[in-house]
């Protein structure tokens, strides 16, 4: 059995958009999932990118993908919505329906809410 000095030999090269950080851990956007990364398992961190330990990357990104944590995770409710006046022309609602529509948004509940009061305020 051999030696591997390289010191990133079970580390990965991972992209990211840095969410916010803790003393100790990364919140880190990676492709649409958040997921929380220990910062004594980065090496070369430049806010960016970093080489990850790769076991503990996939099983931490395993299970964010499992808990369907997302970018939308902590949106409230609108319920207020229906309360408030929305006026927008009819090439508006549209341009707003295409935008917020639950296949752009991985059939999100709140996708789908918006869309509804969207369309109800269209059929008026």
């Amino acid at each position: 059995m051999t030696f591997n000095s390289d010191p990133y030999y079970y580390h990965t090269y991972v992209e990211f958009n840095l969410v916010t950080e803790t003393p100790k851990a990364y919140l880190l956007d990676i492709k649409g999932t958040s997921v929380w990364i220990p910062k004594k398992i980065c090496k070369g961190f430049t806010g960016s990118s970093a080489y990850i330990h790769e076991e503990i990357f996939n099983k931490n990104m395993k299970q964010a993908k499992q808990k369907n944590y997302g970018q939308y995770e902590n949106f409230k409710k609108p319920t207020v919505f229906k309360d408030i006046p929305i006026h927008f022309d009819a090439k508006q609602l549209k341009l707003l329906i295409s935008l917020c529509h639950p296949d752009k948004h991985k059939n999100s509940e709140n996708a789908n809410l918006i869309t509804k009061l969207l369309l109800e305020k269209r059929k008026k």
